[in-house]
């Protein structure tokens, strides 16, 4: 067995399982693990039930439907790299006890809303002028008020638990639906033919990608994909909302270390960092393949809105 070094970062190699229920036991594997070590599901503590340099074992945490990023921490606070993990139901009911449980059909509307799909009955219930109530999991967040402000666009339907999951990623096909919502775009009344080769007809998203492809705001893939349930980055989100904005992407100067010039997302955030939309990480640095969090797409889709606003 390895033995743990100190002052090395701790690595996750691979983990038991990519998406799980919460409170299913996974074990992490990896190197230089140290005893007391944390283990993160996003901003989340899991429960370590047994570890070794090499392998820790743990609970998913009860928390909110969504894609986190899996981190561990050794005790001298250098820390691993991220795991993605999909969280993709809440610990079932306990059974018995006198009908305590929940109704099925409920639970499955709450996971339904959760995952971002809409119940049957209102799936094709585009830009709503409803407001959701406000939200009960982002008090004191530090994106609480850009949330609560695209709440009050009407742009983001509220779960049915009336949670928002601040700190869950955002898929390619959830994130245009925000941005189809927040600028009105004009949604097919009927569709005939698929807008990409892998988004079906019944897809919930369906009407919300062809409504985007129409404006000209996404392209796809080269292979004539969408690819809705990937996870959307950083550059992609910009791109998607700037386009959708209608301003002229000019101007700045794209000056993160991790960033390269002549890259097809250049002007997007070159104009973000001009109009203070983006600032990047605590270590300069900007992350353009990091997944973004639906917490992250609220500042920057408010920012956005002001800005638009003010032209």
């Amino acid at each position: 067995m390895s033995s743990y070094v100190a002052g090395v970062n701790p690595a996750i190699a691979s983990v038991s399982s990519s998406s799980a229920v919460a409170g299913t036991a996974i074990t992490i594997t990896g190197t230089n693990f140290s005893t007391g070590a944390t283990v993160k599901f996003g901003t989340t503590s899991a429960t370590v039930s047994a570890l070794t340099t090499t392998s820790i074992s743990v609970t998913v945490p009860s928390i909110n439907v969504g894609n986190y990023n899996i981190i561990v921490t050794n005790t001298d606070g250098l820390v691993s790299n991220t795991q993605t993990f999909n969280v993709t139901a809440a610990p079932p009911p306990p059974a018995g006890g006198g009908g305590g449980g929940v109704d099925p059909s409920i639970l499955a509307a709450v996971i339904a809303e959760m995952s971002g799909e809409p119940e049957p009955e209102t799936e094709f219930e585009l830009q709503s002028s409803e407001v959701a109530d406000p939200f009960t999991d982002i008090g004191g967040h530090w994106a609480e008020s850009y949330i609560d402000n695209l709440r009050l666009t009407g742009a983001i339907s509220g779960k049915s638990e009336g949670t928002f999951a601040p700190n869950a990623f955002l898929t390619r096909a959830e994130l245009v639906k925000i941005v189809v919502n927040l600028y009105a775009l004009e949604i097919p009344a009927e569709l005939t033919t698929k807008p990409f080769s892998d988004v079906e007809l019944d897809a919930w998203y369906a009407p919300y990608v062809a409504a985007a492809k129409n404006a000209g705001i996404i392209g796809g893939y080269s292979e004539g994909t969408f690819r809705p349930e990937q996870l959307v980055s950083r550059v992609e989100a910009l791109k998607i909302v700037l386009e959708a904005t209608g301003l002229t992407i000019v101007g700045g100067e794209m000056n993160f270390p991790d960033t390269e010039r002549g890259q097809w997302y250049e002007k997007y955030v070159a104009f973000s960092a001009l109009n203070g939309i983006v600032n990047g990480y605590a270590n300069g640095n900007f992350g353009p393949a990091d997944s973004i969090t639906r917490a992250e797409f609220s500042k920057v889709a408010i920012l956005t809105i002001e800005l638009t606003d003010a032209q």
